[in-house]
Order: C-alpha cells, then structure tokens, then sequence
C-alpha cells in the first residue's frame, strides 16, 4: 500500500530523473559502492573506537553495545520485510509510472518487498551510536545516512520516505535495547575483558564485525539465501 505521503515524494523526485546524465549516474554509482556506504561508517567506528578524548571506557561501551544493536536492527528489518504483506518498491510499481534514471536498471531488487528499510535500520542505529560517542562524529554520520544511504533508494525508486522511516524506527529501537543496564551488566564487561586480556583475537573479529558493516552484510546475505535454499529443499 502506498500512501499519499509516499506518492508525493516519489513523483516529486521522479520529475527531475533523466534531466542531467551525470548527475543520475553519480546517485547510481554512490548506490551500488558499499565503500561509499558501509565503508565510512566503519571508518567513522573505528576513529570513535581510538578516540581518546572524554571517557573512553564508555565510549567503547557504547560502540560495541551499539554493534549489537546494529545486528540486530538489520536481521529484523529484513525479517520483516519477508513475512510483513508484499510491497512493491516504487520502481516496479506500476500505478507510479516511475521514470528510470539514466544507468539504472529496471529489474533492481525485483521481487524483494519494499519496507522496511533494512538499510535505514543498520545506518540509524548506528548514527544513534556515533551520536553518543561524539557530536561531531554523529553529525557526520547522520548527513551521510541522508545523503548517501537515503537519499540515492528514494531518488532510484528503491524506497518509499515510510519504508526509510519504518527502517529508522527500528534502528532506534534496537540501540536503546542494546544500552539497556542488562545488556551492558552481561555482554559488555565480558567484551572489556576479552579486550584486555587477549586484545588479538578481539581485534581480529572487531575488524570482521566491522567489515561486514563495510561491505552491507553482502557475505551473511549470501550465506543466508544458501541455508535458507538448503533447508526449502530438504523440507
């Protein structure tokens, strides 16, 4: 279902495709490269990580607490998005009409439901995070998740505003579940340990937790559709 809000903003944006080549082939590009993406949000994560100005005990609190949350914000978003209704995302929705822009291809994440947001989910939540952390760092990572995450899904036909707002929420959500005083009581004082006493290994699935933020989860994804393959055809 589409709402009236939805339309607006999509026919609004849809109005200036095809107006200036360069421009829709940047938006494509900035689509479809996860170190545009991905990839500064991780660089923002480990500068906040290295930090050292305020309290960096809490901060590193903070950042791992809100890797958990980021896990967790993605892996329920797309779980919504396959039991949620259906929900034609706006390129492929034919009462819009939508307008390729030059370099997009038409079959883009065809037969994949629009909301929620799994995308909107991840950089929000981790937004929220930086945000805690640094001010600075926060502002940097929210003009890059409107801008660069955002504002290419809408403009591309990828996303409805309700499906990035739907996404946002959920990142929200999972930050404050992930800060809770059980989750920092249980996990956190574990992951300082293991930090101090055998930083190699730590920093060696730090590195692998933060690369697959990087690259957009691609790996997990792929892994994901293989079990998931396996198991319908065993069952």
């Amino acid at each position: 279902m589409m709402t009236a809000f939805d339309e607006y903003v999509i026919r609004f944006l849809n109005s200036y495709a095809n107006r200036w080549q360069p421009f829709d082939s940047v938006i494509v590009l900035v689509r479809a490269t996860n170190l545009l993406k991905g990839g500064v949000i991780a660089a923002l994560i480990w500068w906040a990580w290295f930090r050292t100005k305020g309290d960096q005990k809490r901060t590193r609190a903070v950042i791992l607490s809100t890797l958990v949350a980021a896990f967790g914000a993605m892996f329920t978003a797309r779980g919504l998005a396959l039991t949620l209704p259906f929900r034609y995302r706006p390129i492929h929705n034919a009462e819009i009409g939508f307008q390729l822009p030059y370099g997009m291809i038409g079959e883009a994440l065809d037969g994949w439901s629009s909301f929620p947001s799994d995308h909107a989910a991840l950089f929000v939540c981790l937004t929220v995070g930086l945000w805690f952390v640094s001010r600075r760092l926060g502002t940097v990572a929210l003009l890059h998740t409107l801008v660069v995450i955002s504002f290419p899904r809408l403009y591309l036909g990828l996303h409805y505003p309700t499906d990035i707002l739907g996404g946002a929420v959920i990142g929200v959500a999972w930050f404050g579940i992930a800060n809770m005083a059980f989750i920092e009581n249980l996990v956190l004082p574990a992951a300082m340990l293991w930090l101090e006493k055998h930083p190699m290994s730590f920093y060696a699935v730090f590195f692998l937790l933060t690369e697959q933020i990087a690259t957009i989860f691609e790996d997990a994804r792929t892994v994901a559709r293989m079990i998931l393959a396996v198991l319908a055809r065993r069952f």
